[in-house]
């Protein structure tokens, strides 16, 4: 044989020499460097091979077949051998450089603040297709001497990174719906307390522009019933209010987003206290005035109904002819119209004191001097009543004696 034995020891060194796939790119140059040195040795191997064919073919004249036919078969698989070990280390090579590469950009990737989905899908499909590289390294070099314990390394230390960025993102896109479920809470709420508001507004507006109001017990009812279900609305809306307050702790965490929340909430609930407030005074004031107009309304009543007693009486009066008669009309009248003059003294008294709750002292005198007057006049229309009748029994009894007298001298 003509082949050299360095040339020989020079292709087994290279065709069985171990080599690491890590992302040094010194490693990979030697891997490289190595590759030229037996692409070289092989095109020289074909140069001589040639050569070298010859001169098995003139040896197979002098010699024979079986002398030489064993050297060429070495020549020829040896040849072979270097071209596949050539083609398959190039094609490792190419896949490492792409796996590594895919790896750094993935790396990259993963360190980035970003969390969208769009980002998300690129990291998942970047480990796809480490994955999927890794596994034609590690096919293709079975049998070979490339080391793939650090592409499986690298790719299990990428695989743990992308599964702990898609739980964070997984946190955060959580985190990100109770924030816009709290925020969209917290818009409706206020949404609703401005409806309420407005409508309470306007509901008071519409009563106080009304001119019959002030003697209207029915109008001032049913106008109480209003604001009493806005009162109950409100309540209904502040428990909405401090369950979204509840909530808070729980579901924001996010220290900007917890703040700028809380101060919506509180914003809400101060004005909430305030609206609570006007409402609770304007239901006071509703509330005085029913009692004022009804306390009207009954001593306009005993005012009838004493005229009417009073009318009757002295009707009676003027028909009686005898003292016991003129006698029954005085008891009635001590005991059903007199008894009730204090009554309605203590209901003046408090017409006065809600009058001037209600408008102030000035105003509150002059609401009530009708009243005071009309009372006063009623008083004296009684008091001349049983005077009436006092004088009217005097009267019979004298005209009694009289006749009595009268009587005896005949």
């Amino acid at each position: 044989m003509r082949f050299q034995p360095c040339r020989e020891d020079n292709i087994h060194r290279l065709l069985y020499t171990p080599g690491k796939l890590d992302a040094e790119v010194e490693s990979l140059r030697r891997i490289r460097n190595s590759l030229g040195v037996l692409d070289w040795l092989e095109e020289e191997g074909s140069a001589e091979t040639r050569w070298d064919l010859s001169e098995l073919l003139n040896l197979q004249e002098e010699e024979g077949p079986a002398e030489t036919e064993g050297d060429l078969s070495e020549l020829l698989d040896l040849q072979q051998r270097v071209k596949t070990k050539i083609s398959q280390s190039e094609t490792i090579l190419d896949l490492s450089r792409s796996f590594h590469l895919t790896a750094s950009q993935l790396e990259a990737l993963l360190q980035s603040e970003a969390a969208g989905s769009r980002d998300q899908q690129q990291i998942q499909n970047m480990l796809q297709t480490a994955s999927t590289l890794k596994t034609e390294i590690v096919t293709i070099s079975g049998g070979t001497c490339f080391s793939v314990e650090q592409l499986e390394v690298r790719l299990l230390s990428l695989d743990s990174r992308c599964v702990s960025r898609r739980d964070a993102a997984q946190r955060h896109k959580e985190k990100l719906r109770l924030t816009r479920l709290l925020s969209d809470d917290i818009t409706q709420l206020r949404d609703s307390f401005k409806e309420l508001k407005k409508r309470f507004n306007n509901l008071r507006f519409n009563f106080l522009k009304r001119n019959d109001r002030r003697g209207n017990t029915k109008a001032i009812r049913n106008h109480l019933q209003q604001v009493e279900l806005n009162e109950e609305k409100l309540q209904a809306l502040r428990k909405r209010v401090q369950g979204v307050a509840a909530r808070l702790g729980s579901e924001v965490r996010d220290g900007g987003v917890a703040r700028e929340a809380e101060d919506a909430v509180n914003q809400l609930q101060r004005q909430m206290g305030e609206f609570e407030r006007s409402v609770g005074e304007h239901q006071k004031t509703l509330e005085m005035t029913c009692r004022l107009q009804l306390a009207m309304e009954e001593y306009q009543w005993w005012c009838e109904d004493a005229s009417a007693t009073i009318a009757r009486v002295g009707r009676f009066s003027s028909e009686c002819r005898s003292t016991d008669a003129v006698s029954v009309l005085q008891r009635q009248f001590e005991t059903f119209v007199w008894p009730t003059v204090p009554q309605q003294e203590e209901r003046i008294g408090q017409i006065r004191e809600l009058a001037t709750r209600l408008h102030g002292a000035e105003e509150g005198r002059r609401y009530v001097e009708k009243t005071v007057s009309k009372h006063s006049a009623m008083v004296a229309s009684i008091r001349e009543l049983s005077n009436d009748l006092m004088e009217l029994q005097a009267k019979l009894k004298r005209s009694a004696k009289s006749d009595t007298n009268v009587f005896a001298i005949l």
